[in-house]
């Protein structure tokens, strides 16, 4: 175990000077770096409300929401855009442009449902979340009309195999609202469900 020169300083850090290194250390592995830039930190004792936490983490479960949905809309659109200028190929290795754009089409039609299902098994108007998340209206053109352009879950799976993805399964709606629910029992303990 190496430590840096700076380490016995580090209990003078202000927030601002010790979180560029905290965060550069995650993004390096060194988890021992983080545990002592974390460990000499200043404590605080804060008088919160009892729901605060949980509300702030259902607001980064939106955030997290809405990038992976702009991600996957993201990608369905230039793989659309690829399809129809013919595709070139990326690192040497052709592409089938519509098989990508049918699996982010799917992935992003099951999240959008397994969203919903856990906004309301939270008494959530789901959009409530991710309207005071995202100000764009491209997420929400999206959910209206990507649906139509996603495959069942069972022709994907075979065109999948066609093309050579031996998957045992899809991703379902009811993977993703366990996953969700999962992530928020991990961020707040005063998780329902």
């Amino acid at each position: 175990m190496r430590l840096t020169p700076l380490a016995p300083l580090y209990e003078r850090l202000g927030i601002w000077e010790r979180i560029p290194l905290a965060i550069a250390a995650q993004a390096r592995g060194d988890d021992g770096e983080y545990q002592r830039l974390f460990g000499s930190a200043r404590q605080r004792t804060s008088v919160l409300p009892e729901h605060l936490l949980a509300e702030q983490a259902l607001n980064v479960l939106a955030l997290i929401y809405v990038s992976e949905q702009l991600n996957a809309a993201a990608i369905y659109f230039f793989a659309q855009m690829k399809k129809q200028s013919g595709g070139d190929e990326l690192d040497d290795e052709p592409l089938d442009w519509q098989l990508l754009a049918d699996v982010h089409a799917y992935f992003f039609t099951a999240n959008a449902e397994a969203w919903r299902r856990f906004c309301v098994e939270l008494d959530l108007v789901p959009t409530a979340l991710v309207d005071l998340n995202h100000q764009g209206w491209m997420l929400r053109y999206c959910e209206e009309r990507m649906p139509a352009q996603a495959p069942d879950p069972e022709t994907l799976l075979s065109e999948m195999r066609h093309a050579g993805h031996d998957l045992p399964e899809l991703v379902t709606a009811d993977g993703l609202l366990s996953s969700w629910k999962v992530t928020l029992r991990s961020m707040s303990r005063h998780a329902p469900c």
